[in-house]
């Protein structure tokens, strides 16, 4: 009897069907943890998964370990190092699609570095739209992309600078006539 030589590390192999598995049931609309119907859309959780996962992560938390992986927290955070690499990791490649999808460049100084880059509303009603969806930062960008990067909310990529240039005086000193309020 032969013994099956298998390529890579057990661990990432059962990590990435894990993932897949997970993806199929997101596509699917369904709960991704018991496959039941998702009280929230948009949600991956229905409401009695969700109750369980926050019971655990609270449970961890009040015992002094990380709410991810129960491991030993940084100071002054509910995450271990390897917790939030993980976190900061997945909100960069986020970001990054997001840019990626509004385009890749500031819209007015043509800078490409995505550190440096944002998303704009071009109408001045960031804000209020934000608001009303109740989404800011990171879970705004979650938003576009479930919604797959819609068109029509007059969204522009612009650098940093032009995007303050544009909040704080009205216009960028890069192109004063195509930023203007």
């Amino acid at each position: 009897m032969s013994k099956k030589i298998y390529k890579g590390n057990l661990k990432e192999r059962s990590q990435q069907a894990l993932k897949k598995y997970y993806e199929k049931r997101k596509k699917a609309g369904v709960c991704i943890s018991c496959g039941g119907e998702r009280d929230t859309p948009g949600k991956t959780y229905c409401g009695g998964c969700s109750e369980k996962i926050n019971k655990r992560w609270n449970d961890k938390i009040a015992q002094g370990l990380c709410g991810s992986c129960g491991h030993q927290p940084l100071f002054n955070s509910t995450r271990c190092e390897d917790c939030v690499d993980v976190q900061v990791k997945r909100r960069r490649e986020l970001k990054k699609k997001v840019i990626q999808a509004y385009g890749g460049v500031c819209a007015c100084c043509k800078v490409t570095e995505w550190e440096f880059l944002t998303v704009e509303h071009t109408r001045n009603d960031g804000a209020e739209h934000k608001r009303q969806l109740g989404f800011y930062g990171n879970e705004y960008y979650k938003w576009l992309e479930r919604e797959n990067y819609p068109k029509d909310l007059g969204l522009e990529i612009l650098c940093m600078n032009c995007n303050f240039a544009k909040g704080k005086y009205g216009y960028c000193p890069h192109g004063r006539n195509s930023l203007t309020k």
